[in-house]
């Protein structure tokens, strides 16, 4: 026994003198856990923490660095300080953001998301947004400042936008394509009528006469003419203006209309000869009740293609316009029909409701269609929250270092005590 005592300290020693000091170790354990729960919530968290959302905010002119109304438009000026101050302003509980120091520290960046988009979706643009070094624990009231951060550039781009008139700017913008076809046809015109001379000069030489005049004086007068019309001038102008206007115009937009137009004159078509084979039945039916009121039906949809149709012809081609521009309500109503004498009566009184919704349905229609493809945004925004460290691992962290500490903590106090009572066991 006394050999064994003589080989020094052994691990069982270690472990009972530990045991014998537990509560010092619990209240040691539970004191540290306090002290880096809260280290790590208050003191590391805070200068860690970071907010990002991703958005959409798409508008006519975006892709180009442009408003709608050819202002410049930065997407970083949606971070600026100005407008974090305008945020924290607009709501109290903004009020424990600290925006000058986050602004000045450089803890608010804003970059545009690369895509590998097609050139039919490029105009939707992607921004994220990130926010470091706040000391704000909410989330939720992180993700409300951010969405009203690019709610105040929304806004400012729809005021922008209400500036704008784009069915005034898209015939503009038609009106200068036409006009830049025609004055690059008349230079063609030219060259046609210079070279022409030339080939007539050549054939007959410059002094003979037609009419009394000398070809070469037909020339002459001919590039006299063509040059004091300055037809390169105009026809840089008219470039110049096509692309001006064309900020305002998208060109999907016209697509989706001649598309919409060509769909809308099928199911037209397809509903026409539906009313004439319905016809055709009531003429050899004795009771036409039933085709009557299905009719009814068709003839208000055809109303209703009509108004579209009406409403699209702003923003198609010529040549699709020819298609139904000299279309009206009337051409709708039904042949007079012996059988059925309300039945005329039930679709004229249709087609007097729609007509006195028209105008204003037509206006919503254009404006709605137009405004969707001219200004589009996502503003439904899902902050992630990150360099947040975990609570649990805080306290797992905590009872740990603790646990350690007391360990220590009672060997120092006990193992003192064990080396004296080997040293008289030894004595």
């Amino acid at each position: 026994m006394n050999e064994t005592v003589n080989e020094g300290i052994s691990l069982g020693d270690i472990f009972k003198a530990i045991w014998k000091k537990k509560i010092l170790i619990c209240i040691i354990t539970a004191i540290s856990l306090v002290v880096v729960f809260l280290a790590i919530t208050f003191g590391y968290n805070p200068y860690k923490v970071s907010y990002s959302s991703q958005f959409e905010l798409s508008f006519s002119g975006a892709d180009e660095g442009l408003y709608p109304t050819g202002e410049i438009f930065n997407f970083k000026d949606m971070v600026s300080k100005d407008k974090l101050i305008a945020v924290k302003e607009s709501d109290p509980k903004y009020n424990g953001i600290d925006v000058e120091k986050m602004y000045k520290k450089d803890g608010v960046k804003i970059q545009k998301v690369e895509t590998d988009s097609t050139e039919l979706d490029a105009q939707f643009l992607q921004y994220v947004i990130t926010i470091d070094h706040s000391r704000v624990q909410d989330t939720d009231l992180m993700a409300d400042f951010v969405s009203d951060l690019v709610n105040i550039t929304i806004d400012d781009i729809t005021v922008k936008s209400q500036k704008t008139n784009y069915v005034s700017d898209l015939k503009k913008y038609n009106d200068n394509i036409l006009y830049s076809d025609a004055i690059t046809y008349l230079i063609e015109q030219t060259e046609v009528i210079t070279d022409g001379y030339d080939k007539l000069i050549s054939d007959y030489n410059e002094l003979y006469v037609v009419n009394d005049v000398t070809l070469k004086s037909y020339k002459a007068e001919a590039l006299k003419v063509i040059k004091a019309t300055n037809l390169e001038y105009y026809l840089s102008e008219a470039e110049k203006n096509v692309y001006l206007t064309s900020s305002t115009v998208e060109d999907e937009y016209e697509a989706y209309a001649e598309a919409r137009v060509a769909s809308l004159l099928r199911k037209k078509q397809l509903n026409d000869q539906i009313i004439d084979e319905y016809s055709k039945m009531i003429d050899t039916s004795i009771s036409g009740v039933n085709y009557t009121e299905q009719m009814n039906l068709i003839a208000k949809e055809n109303a209703e293609i009509i108004i579209e149709l009406s409403s699209l012809c702003y923003f198609t081609a010529d040549s699709t316009n020819k298609d139904f521009k000299s279309y009206s309500l009337s051409d709708y109503t039904i042949r007079d029909a012996v059988y059925d004498s309300t039945f005329n009566a039930k679709v004229n009184s249709i087609y007097s409701t729609i007509q006195d919704i028209m105008t204003t349905y037509e206006n919503n229609v254009r404006e709605s269609n137009l405004k969707s493809i001219l200004l589009s945004y996502d503003t439904n925004l899902i902050v992630v929250r990150t360099g947040v460290f975990n609570m649990v691992i805080s306290a797992v962290a905590g009872i740990f270092v603790g646990l350690v500490i007391g360990a220590i903590t009672a060997m120092i106090i006990e193992l003192p005590k064990l080396s004296k009572k080997e040293e008289k066991e030894e004595a």
